[in-house]
């Protein structure tokens, strides 16, 4: 995991109500987190760990995670990875290619519940358009 000075760490929200049985895939405060550093990006998520490529991200978006989703690490149809302890605060992280998996299952997409979900989206925001190639005019 990416642990240099120019990261930002970035926790997983744990709602109350799910922190107990979120113990059971290992997601505690210490290890549900998010570090983004200058070329990728770290997940971590109890014993789920995976690297997204900076130069692979599409978008960042708020978006909403339907109760009946669930909680934990979770796998859609749609090419979904879930990384979610809340339904507040809940980011879409969306890829160009599919580059992280879980159980064989490669995503797109990956939402993650955070506790600062704006600060999030702003500092990969910020290191998407430094590695954007510049325009010619």
């Amino acid at each position: 995991m990416s642990t240099n000075s120019e990261s930002k760490t970035f926790a997983i929200r744990r709602d109350r109500l799910w922190k107990v049985p979120l113990t059971v895939i290992g997601a505690n405060e210490s290890n549900s987190r998010v570090v983004v550093g200058p070329s990728h990006i770290d997940l971590e998520f109890g014993s789920y760990k995976s690297v997204v490529k900076v130069d692979n991200i599409e978008s960042v978006e708020i978006t909403d995670w339907p109760w009946y989703n669930g909680v934990g690490i979770r796998v859609g149809v749609d090419e979904t990875l879930g990384l979610v302890g809340s339904r507040d605060g809940v980011v879409l992280l969306t890829l160009r290619e599919a580059e992280v998996s879980f159980l064989g299952a490669r995503c797109r997409k990956v939402v993650i519940s955070l506790e600062e979900p704006g600060a999030f989206i702003d500092a990969v925001e910020a290191l998407v358009a430094d590695r954007a190639p510049a325009q010619e005019s």
